[in-house]
């Protein structure tokens, strides 16, 4: 896999660095801030694809050393968990990166139950809050981008940060569409912060694996931190406590309340959907601690149960809440 061109561009406002990766351009771009034309940031992306195509990722831009010396344990336990051969990165030359003159902090945030704990919980300042676009909602997608927009404003200026909107269209990539997401977001998330590091020097990734419910995942305690570099630090953060646990921590903080957003599947404009599973479960666990009814970015609990039996009980983790409800009730 050879990765070549890194170019970056300001053209109508907007930041853009771009990469040419097996003869098809990815970019990252934004409007808020001037990103650095990271090889780091396309190596973290493309890591793992190129492990699971079993090629080398060759790249003509120096490494850094730092970075390239972490992969090594990112290919041991890619190895261990799927399997992957562990074929390190190759380069033309090393060099180390020179290390932001700011020592601000910048936490990834889609304004689900994970990113409220690490905002709430983190227990340093959180400088800059970064929504990347074109994760779950598509890099295109301006009316959901604009509805959360101005959430993800409202949340911002309670804690004196900046926000960040970070578009890419790396999911299009025809190899993103050979892997599951799950196995390749991780490096994709650490790449948000290698391009941002002109303006922070550590960036926080969000738990969604917990240690005691441990399983292989794409951003994952064992990995995170290791997609370091000389001038940025990446801090997994929140894997000592489970997402309900969280959730039921942060649930009666008035900022959550109002801007608690966790729906994937976009069926609506303006936020949750109330309907899908991923909104179900978070209104259950939500309802277990006497919270739901505060919450009007939910449908309240007068159709909850209704709504769990009209989903397809995939997994025996519907069915336990499904009893539990109807047991509470």
């Amino acid at each position: 896999m050879h990765i070549s061109r890194i170019t970056s561009s300001f053209d109508n406002q907007v930041h853009r660095i771009s990469a040419t990766v097996m003869g098809t351009e990815v970019w990252f771009e934004s409007p808020d801030v001037e990103l650095r034309p990271s090889a780091e940031a396309f190596a973290s992306a493309f890591l793992i694809p190129s492990l699971h195509i079993a090629e080398a990722l060759e790249i003509d831009q120096p490494l850094d050393p730092v970075w390239l010396s972490n992969i090594k344990n990112i290919l041991s336990v890619a190895s261990e968990w799927w399997a992957y051969p562990e074929i390190p990165p190759r380069t033309s030359s090393v060099n180390p990166l020179i290390k932001a003159a700011s020592c601000k902090t910048g936490l990834s945030f889609s304004g689900g139950a994970d990113s409220f704990y690490s905002l709430l919980r983190y227990g340093r300042k959180i400088d800059y809050l970064v929504f990347i676009q074109g994760f779950d909602m598509r890099w295109d997608d301006n009316s959901r981008l604009e509805a959360y927009r101005e959430s993800l404003n409202r949340v911002a200026s309670q804690f004196g940060a900046k926000t960040i909107i970070l578009r890419t269209n790396i999911k299009e990539h025809p190899l993103f569409n050979e892997i599951s997401w799950a196995v390749t977001h991780g490096g994709v998330l650490t790449a948000a912060g290698h391009l941002l590091s002109n303006v922070i020097d550590n960036f926080v990734i969000s738990s969604s694996i917990s240690k005691e419910r441990d399983q292989p995942w794409g951003s994952h305690w064992r990995i995170d931190e290791h997609w370091s570099s000389s001038n940025l630090r990446i801090t997994h953060f929140g894997a000592e406590v489970q997402r309900n646990e969280k959730l039921r921590m942060i649930a009666s903080e008035p900022l959550v309340r109002s801007n608690l957003r966790v729906c994937w599947e976009n069926r609506t404009d303006s936020g949750n959907c109330s309907v899908c599973e991923k909104c179900i479960r978070t209104r259950i666990t939500l309802m277990m601690a006497g919270e739901l009814e505060n919450y009007q970015v939910f449908q309240g609990p007068a159709s909850l149960v209704e709504d769990i039996d009209n989903i397809p009980c995939s997994s025996g983790k519907m069915i336990i809440f499904d009893k539990a409800v109807k047991d509470k009730n």
